[in-house]
């Protein structure tokens, strides 16, 4: 008993010390140069470390709705524009930056209606890349002749010298890859054990180090919009051969629209399903993979800390090394502010906890924030395509954050804040065992990483 009434001092003590906990770092609000008339700027993103990549593809540029993609320079933490690329013949509604993706010194870039001299068909690719000065347009990846309709180039991933273009209307997905004599399609995939158009097949893809990840968000082989994932390989001809199928955790049930989203960064593999159900109906979940010989093999299941109906936590995932950023479809008190994202982090013994949430400033007006996210790992943009600043309009925004910002031992939901969630975050951990709340560094968790605990608080925040 003697230690439990110390602890309730302690404890005591360190929620008497909030008031003067230290109030961290603000991220910078990003908008378009006033040279463009933008309605969704945010709605992509994408970064290679050192630029970083913002779209709406619904810009205006001159007289007509072309669509645009804004390049930011990361200039000692603050971003600064550098350059807005449109194709030199970019026509009105052709919807250019619908997606994004960046590797290196290469940026390809989603188009969902550009016409084509060649084809009926509509939308396609553009390759940029870095000439050391600017980025420059260098191929485009149009559809082929038997391709007809619109939204060829909805979703696009790029690593190194592959290109996976994902029309939202077929089931096929198209590969090109940049040999000698440029970029060509050199394949095309589909599920092999043959899918209905409706489940969506390779809605969404990742790609990297040879592995292809492609989903079946409606899959319902299994049950009704049960989802699935389709795993791809590179062999030794360069070909992807199909060698896995991830089905949702049993019961399927409770896991539906899994594949709802996808994050890899070649180690680890995340796959969300939105319509999970656990405390709350369609509360999401995001489910952790990693390989075990030459299968993806489960490890965790993420949940928000404090979940709500309706969540669908993992609509939007951003992964690289030990941090995982994830949306969820919550609305703040504003209606002009809905969607939060979430912030998890691998520890010292390969588990994941949520350690906070990535806020933007003003929160108020971040209208469908997180529905983009791009991350190197130091730091993170958000876009927020329905952003409106208070106004009647609603010209779109992103939020640039600092991890790094206001780091500190005693902020363990990595807010940039001490507040007595940090507390909290430190009760649960010490219940739960975990190594993170050894403050005195002894190997056992005692009333001393309490005391110690209080110590790191009461120092703030540099």
């Amino acid at each position: 008993m003697g230690m439990f009434r110390s602890l309730a001092v302690t404890c005591a003590a360190i929620l008497a010390t909030f008031a003067s906990a230290d109030e961290g770092c603000e991220p910078q609000r990003v908008v378009s140069p006033p040279v463009t008339h933008t309605t969704g700027f945010g709605g992509s993103a994408a970064t290679n470390g050192r630029f970083w990549f913002v779209s709406d593809a619904q810009a205006r540029i001159g007289c007509c709705t072309t669509g645009a993609v804004y390049v930011y320079e990361d200039i000692e933490g603050r971003l600064v524009h550098t350059q807005t690329l449109v194709p030199h013949d970019a026509a009105s509604f052709d919807m250019f930056g619908t997606w994004l993706d960046a590797d290196g010194d290469r940026l390809v870039v989603g188009s969902y209606n550009t016409g084509w001299p060649t084809t009926t068909g509509r939308g396609g690719g553009f390759v940029y890349e870095f000439d050391g000065d600017e980025w420059v347009e260098t191929a485009r990846l149009v559809p082929p002749l038997l391709f007809r309709g619109i939204g060829w180039g909805t979703f696009v991933v790029l690593d190194g010298d592959t290109v996976v273009v994902s029309p939202i209307f077929t089931l096929q997905k198209h590969i090109y890859t940049r040999g000698i004599d440029g970029w060509e399609m050199s394949q095309t995939i589909e599920a092999p054990d043959g899918l209905p158009s409706s489940a969506s097949f390779g809605a969404i893809t990742a790609l990297k180090d040879n592995w292809l990840f492609a989903s079946a968000v409606r899959d319902s082989s299994l049950i009704r919009d049960g989802g699935s994932v389709y795993v791809f390989r590179r062999d030794a001809d360069g070909e992807f051969e199909f060698t896995q199928k991830i089905l949702p955790p049993e019961p399927y049930i409770d896991n539906r629209e899994f594949g709802d989203w996808i994050a890899f960064d070649g180690r680890t593999l995340a796959i969300s399903a939105r319509r999970v159900e656990r405390e709350f109906e369609f509360q999401g979940a995001v489910f952790i993979y990693e390989l075990e010989g030459d299968q993806w093999v489960m490890r965790q299941e993420l949940n928000h800390s404090n979940p709500e109906e309706g969540d669908e936590l993992g609509h939007r995932m951003a992964l690289t090394g030990d941090l995982l950023l994830a949306r969820t479809n919550r609305n703040g008190s504003d209606p002009g502010h809905d969607g939060t994202v979430l912030r998890f982090e691998r520890d010292a013994d390969g588990r994941w906890h949520e350690v906070g949430q990535l806020v933007p400033n003003p929160f108020s007006y971040a209208g469908f924030y997180g529905v983009s996210i791009a991350t190197d790992g130091q730091h993170t943009l958000v876009g927020a395509p329905e952003d409106h600043a208070g106004g009647t309009s609603w010209p779109g925004a992103a939020y640039f954050f600092d991890l790094t910002c206001g780091d500190c031992e005693a902020d363990l939901d990595a807010d940039g804040t001490l507040t007595i969630f940090d507390f909290l975050t430190f009760l649960n951990l010490f219940q739960d065992g975990d190594a993170t709340a050894d403050f005195d560094g002894d190997g056992e968790l005692t009333l001393f990483d309490f005391l110690a605990f209080q110590t790191a608080f009461d120092a703030g925040c540099e």
